[in-house]
């Protein structure tokens, strides 16, 4: 029976085996996958994978990793890190706003100028009392 144990375990890697490594190899005769590099598209769907259902899609209520990594696609704030890879992704940013916020009152107040033009996704236009609300919110 011992015998029996070891060759069916023998087996059973190179099954497996082949498996992962049949997995790993690439088909050349689809000429349409690959890098990219073309200019993107306007309107179409997203579709994403994640291991769990994010919690809440609204950044007022969301805690969770899954929550935050939707969301990280679809909103912009006034001021947010760079979406780039490395130490540059560190670097904080004007995302809605023009420029880094202006300081006063000894740093307890500070103000930001939006970017002209800037529409939510129904077309109406962001307004800055629409910032307003959303930190009172909060």
């Amino acid at each position: 029976m011992r015998k029996f144990g070891k060759a069916f375990a023998a087996l059973s890697a190179a099954l497996l085996a082949t498996g992962v490594l049949g997995a790993c190899g690439s088909d050349d005769s689809d000429s349409d996958s690959g890098g990219g590099g073309g200019a993107g598209k306007t309107g179409g769907e997203l579709k994403v994978a994640y291991s769990s259902q994010p919690d809440f899609l609204d950044p007022a209520l969301s805690y969770t990793v899954d929550g935050w990594a939707a969301m990280w696609n679809v909103y912009l704030p006034p001021m947010g890190y760079k979406h780039e890879e490395g130490s540059t992704g560190s670097e904080l940013a004007p995302m809605l706003a023009e420029d880094l916020p202006k300081a006063s009152e000894g740093g307890k107040v500070y103000s930001f100028t939006f970017k002209k033009g800037i529409k939510f996704s129904d077309g109406t236009p962001l307004k800055a009392s629409d910032f307003e609300h959303t930190v009172k919110r909060v």
